[in-house]
């Protein structure tokens, strides 16, 4: 019996190993021919014709605010908040939503977000739309399809974005994580990743997908056999890391995430630092950079250090943290690309 249970699952891994293997076939071929804008080739992010690394910060606020005090995304995301974004010599802005928020409030929250999009192209800025609230395992199967199908098709058209399908998955195996299944606490089935990004692709949209592993995207030991598929074969693996999260040394770096960006595109976009001691971002930060690997500093909201946030002020005056963020990518600027398509 146990046999017979988990041939469908054997059969279907290894079917959906043969399609993520054709895609990225499929996109080492064709894939700088027939995408425009930043995209997927080999194991880079590439726009123009160059490599591209994003760098940069986690916006706060777009995620929350609107379910907390009913304003569309909350602080302050003016030209002067912007221009502060800039003098970081940042190249990318994590934007998270909020699911409710989007399919709620309707035009309110989804005009907001577009025009703040919008505001940080015209700095020359990438931005990356992350799938953040509501929180759970995985997100409810319907909804996030649906969710995921209307911001595609909002953006299918914006080529210096990428799709950040859940933000942190946790309390699920590979097999629900990638094919979805039952919720454990007895509500709407869960979505899996494959389900995400068959929603977004249904709509056209050709961007680069962010893919985060288990445990809050802090364990990619099996996002390598486990991807789902893309026949675009634009898929990009996420990473989170705090001070807290169990693959938080450069031994684990090493025999985790340095396998799998040799093989398609890294990005560790959330990562955060408690405390007012920057070892960790310092620490990620140079290990990432001689691996070619993304990052994007957590949190872009006024606060202190220990908080986790990375500026004091929307002027961007850095906190300690941030500080170390701000002169590491500073030192870097003269080797970056910026939007390019």
């Amino acid at each position: 019996m146990s046999l017979l249970r988990t041939r469908p699952k054997l059969i279907s891994a290894l079917a959906v190993l043969v399609l993520f293997a054709a895609g990225i076939a499929y996109q080492a071929i064709f894939g700088s021919s027939s995408t425009p804008g930043l995209h997927v080739e080999g194991n880079a992010l590439v726009d123009g014709g160059k490599i591209v690394r994003l760098l940069g910060v986690d916006w706060s606020g777009t995620d929350d605010e609107c379910a907390r005090t009913g304003e569309p995304i909350g602080g302050r995301s003016d030209a002067a908040a912007i221009r502060a974004l800039r003098a970081w010599k940042i190249d990318a802005v994590r934007v998270p939503l909020n699911a409710d928020c989007w399919l709620g409030l309707g035009a309110a929250y989804q005009d907001a977000i577009s025009a703040f999009v919008r505001r940080l192209h015209a700095a020359g800025l990438y931005v990356v739309l992350a799938l953040d609230r509501p929180g759970g395992p995985m997100p409810a199967e319907e909804r996030a399809a649906r969710f995921w199908r209307e911001v595609a098709t909002a953006f299918k058209r914006d080529h210096a974005i990428v799709f950040d399908l859940y933000g942190e998955p946790h309390g699920v195996d590979w097999f629900c994580w990638r094919d979805g299944c039952p919720d454990p606490a007895g509500g709407p089935g869960l979505a899996g990743m494959q389900q995400l990004v068959d929603s977004v692709r249904g709509t056209g949209a050709k961007q680069p997908m962010l893919v985060g592993g288990l445990a809050r995207a802090d364990d990619l030991g099996e996002w390598l056999d486990r991807a789902p598929a893309d026949p675009a074969g634009q898929l990009v693996a996420s990473f989170h890391a705090s001070t807290a999260s169990p693959c938080s040394t450069a031994a684990c770096w090493g025999a985790t995430l340095a396998p799998v960006a040799k093989r398609v595109p890294l990005v560790a976009d959330v990562i955060g630092q408690t405390g007012c001691r920057p070892d960790l971002l310092e620490r990620f930060a140079t290990w990432a950079d001689a691996h070619r690997v993304s990052y994007l500093g957590a949190a872009w909201k006024p606060g202190a250090c220990a908080g986790g946030s990375l500026i004091s002020d929307y002027r961007g005056t850095p906190t300690r943290v941030g500080l170390a963020l701000k002169r590491h990518l500073a030192r870097l600027a003269g080797r970056r690309s910026t939007v390019g398509g």
